[in-house]
């Protein structure tokens, strides 16, 4: 027993380790306002396991919707889906059907990024897949 106990709390240990080296960088537009958006929408919840996308979905609409968010599912025409890296970003730009409607590379400054986003169809909604998601905190 004693030493179930042991390797029960050696792995405790060790896994705690690890998480504590992850590291979360994230970036932002430090003058924007963002006490004035109140409205998201969802494009597709994909956590691994199709078991917690549902789950995760109604935990964050419930978060959200207690801050005074709305939720506005459809009011967008075309989605894009960017795939975030250091110095670039993929994207995919779908309309309401599915239908891709541009596909491309685009640099990841804000300048790159103000100017391709002025050339996009309108209106439009971007959403990122979080990879690695071990905790979500909205408070």
């Amino acid at each position: 027993m004693k030493r179930k106990l042991s390797l029960l709390l050696l792995g405790i240990t060790l896994l705690s380790g690890a998480a504590s080296l992850a590291q979360v960088k994230t970036d932002y537009d430090h003058n924007a306002n963002f006490g004035s958006y109140k409205t998201y929408s969802w494009l597709k919840v994909q956590s691994g396991d199709p078991l917690w996308d549902d789950g995760i979905k109604e935990d964050v609409d419930s978060e959200l919707a207690a801050k005074g968010w709305n939720n506005h599912a459809g009011s967008s025409r075309y989605y894009i889906g960017p795939d975030v890296h250091k110095k670039t970003i993929s994207y995919c730009v779908k309309d309401v059907s599915g239908r891709i409607q541009q596909e491309g590379k685009v640099g990841s400054t804000r300048r790159e990024l103000d100017c391709w986003t002025k050339t996009l169809p309108q209106p439009w909604t971007a959403a990122m897949e979080a990879t690695n998601l071990q905790r979500l905190d909205l408070r």
